[in-house]
């Protein structure tokens, strides 16, 4: 079953809605580098046999910002964290750059993620749970979108089938 323009057009406005709340918890919670991570949020539509899923996706590293990291866990790739520290201008020099990823990889060993000093760069008091947060933030939206959705396709299921009748009795 095809959904109608106007369903889709009730859920795609909720995917983007969805989408651009996500990004901006993110901001608040202090995430934006380069806006990579940002620009990859995606909630899309997808239609199944007997169900609509709005399904979110987001580079992989998206997860381990809402997850966080327990501590002793696995390390974080000092490669990643060398080119985060570059990206911040926090230092340009090679030794110094691997210095200071090295200091934040063995932190964040010990401690887990978020670290308790990475709270001084949120905005918002938050540092995990961004996709939690805008889902339940949005819970009563979500579920009137859904209610739309579904009595808008009953409409045009019910004037489907008037119209056929209609064609059988004449």
């Amino acid at each position: 079953m095809e959904l109608s323009k106007t369903t889709r057009d009730i859920l795609e406005k909720l995917a983007d809605d969805l989408s651009n709340d996500m990004a901006q918890e993110l901001i608040g919670q202090g995430h934006k580098n380069t806006g990579t991570l940002l620009e990859s949020i995606r909630v899309v539509i997808r239609e199944e046999a007997f169900s609509i899923v709005l399904e979110g996706s987001t580079l992989d590293y998206g997860v381990y910002l809402n997850n966080g990291r327990r501590p002793g866990g696995k390390r974080i790739p000092l490669e990643a964290l060398e080119t985060w520290v570059e990206q911040r201008g926090i230092a340009n020099e090679e030794k110094e750059i691997r210095s200071i990823a090295y200091a934040i990889q063995t932190k964040i060993f010990k401690e887990g993620s978020p670290t308790f000093g990475s709270f001084k760069y949120s905005n918002n008091g938050r540092r995990r749970e961004w996709i939690e947060y805008v889902l339940e933030q949005n819970e009563d939206k979500i579920r009137k979108a859904f209610d739309d959705a579904f009595f808008n396709e009953m409409e045009v299921v019910l004037a489907n089938i008037i119209r056929g009748v209609d064609k059988q009795l004449k």
